[in-house]
């Protein structure tokens, strides 16, 4: 049996044997992560596995970020008094770090898990002229297969949840350009989503012991013997 956990609708289908799997998603559908002006800070939570629907044999936590950017530059005749055309080249960066403190683990995640960055590109800003470049988009992850021996952070008996942070820190966005009078800024904005992904051996219904089964046999017998007697008696 194949079991798929969406935000806490779960979807039975059939896969045969006894291997299923769960994914547990904090935002459907990915393309919907919302975004936070940097510096960012999130927090996602997830479910963790029952285990007492089988035995864990995998673990896979995969983080993603999407980050957006846009730079405004403008060459100022008041600066650039030969008012010549100026080249311009921009870009934006920023860094995700991701906590799972709440596990009670140290998984290992390196900081940053994920760097982000746009190149806008350049172009020839004239004298007096304003131009901008995007709003520029890009989007990452990290994945990580979790030890079998910190199955146990991930996992209780009828679930549960815990909780991912995410925070973004030195977003950057820059410009370069060819002569001195160019002035600008920028926005940027960046957001996380958290996925969890659990497979695992399905528990099986007890089989009775075989002296159950004898016991089971006679107890039968008996009143299999006892019906006989009754007719021959009547």
């Amino acid at each position: 049996m194949k079991k798929t956990l969406l935000s806490c609708i779960l979807v039975v289908t059939s896969v045969g044997a006894n291997a299923a799997t769960i994914n547990f998603d904090h935002v459907l559908p990915e393309e919907n992560i919302i975004l936070g002006v940097t510096e960012l800070d999130q927090t996602g939570t997830l479910g963790l596995f029952d285990s007492l629907l089988g035995t864990l044999t995998a673990v896979n936590l995969r983080l993603t970020g999407r980050f957006t950017s846009s730079v405004t530059v403008f060459n100022d005749p008041t600066l650039n008094t030969d008012l010549l055309p100026i080249d311009v080249i921009a870009e934006s960066f920023t860094r995700l770090t991701f906590d799972e403190s709440d596990l009670g683990v140290d998984l290992g995640i390196p900081d940053p898990a994920i760097v982000l960055t746009i190149d806008h590109g350049g172009f020839t800003v004239s004298a007096g002229e304003q131009y901008t470049f995007g709003p520029g988009q890009t989007n990452g992850e990290y994945s990580l297969d979790i030890p079998v021996l910190d199955f146990n952070a991930f996992q209780a008996d009828g679930g549960g949840t815990f909780d991912i942070g995410c925070t973004s820190s030195l977003t950057v966005i820059n410009w370069q350009s060819s002569d001195f009078g160019i002035v600008g800024g920028g926005d940027a904005s960046a957001g996380c989503d958290f996925h969890v992904v659990y497979t695992f051996d399905e528990a099986v219904p007890g089989v009775p012991e075989p002296a159950t089964l004898a016991l089971m046999g006679l107890g039968l017998a008996g009143i299999g013997y006892r019906r006989h007697r009754s007719k021959k008696a009547a």
